[in-house]
């Protein structure tokens, strides 16, 4: 997304290169962009009313806003049923749950289900009659209560996958004598699932789940009112600090 990595200049707006501003409106299509400002080569800034010229409203269109909202889903189910077939293979041969790298994985695809669970609610959460959200049929809570859910899972999906090579190489490190690791595994779940859970809480009392992308996640509300200064959030904090942190 443009605002993970371009710099905001001159009264917030996003300032950039003509030949920016083609691969930006092809990304505008996909993610709606409430207001893209181009500029003239670098080291001259046009006059406000030159500027103002420059100023594209793109918002993607009804089958885009679909495509958005509804080509995730057959992968969430895909995911969801997948993690169910190695939780029930967990389950079907007890002896491998004995194994701390099963174990983990046993847990990451617990995760995984409820992230695939969130995925395939995606717009559904979205509250109703937002703009460029096609298929939204929710509220504020049930969007804070996917966008949490999708916030915690993601992070714990890849913490727990992080662990897995960390296992490995602690597996070998002791030539896979588990008594002498499996102290880790404690620290491996803080990690995991209690770090990433206090920060999902945090951003719901800060109201910085709202609408964005194919359901709801970590935004302000209205999206891109952080880029305009002439749009008032109503709900969430700058997302430069929460990229930050």
């Amino acid at each position: 997304h443009p605002y993970h990595s371009l710099h905001f200049i001159r009264s917030r707006r996003l300032l950039l290169r003509p030949l920016s501003c083609t691969a930006l409106s092809i990304i505008s299509s996909i993610q709606p962009i409430h207001r893209i400002s181009c500029m003239y080569p670098r080291g001259t800034i046009p006059s406000p009313s030159k500027r103002e010229e420059f100023i594209m409203t793109t918002p993607p269109t009804l089958m885009q806003q679909r495509a958005i909202a509804y080509s995730p889903k057959p992968f969430g189910v895909i995911s969801l049923f997948a993690s169910f077939y190695v939780i029930r293979h967990l389950i079907v041969h007890p002896d491998k749950k004995e194994r701390l790298y099963h174990r983990l994985v046993g847990y990451m695809n617990v995760a995984i289900i409820f992230r695939s669970i969130a995925i395939i609610r995606g717009n559904w959460a979205v509250p109703k009659g937002t703009p460029y959200f096609a298929g939204a049929l929710g509220t504020v809570g049930t969007c804070t209560a996917q966008g949490f859910i999708s916030i915690l899972t993601s992070i714990s999906v890849a913490s727990y996958y992080a662990s897995l090579s960390i296992c490995s190489f602690i597996s070998v490190k002791h030539k896979f004598k588990e008594e002498e690791y499996k102290w880790n595994e404690k620290w491996i779940h803080f990690v995991c699932v209690c770090l990433p859970l206090a920060y999902s809480i945090w951003m719901i009392t800060e109201e910085n789940i709202n609408p964005y992308g194919s359901g709801c996640y970590g935004a302000s509300s209205p999206l891109g009112c952080q880029a305009d200064p002439d749009l008032v959030c109503e709900r969430g904090s700058d997302r430069i600090n929460l990229a930050m942190l």
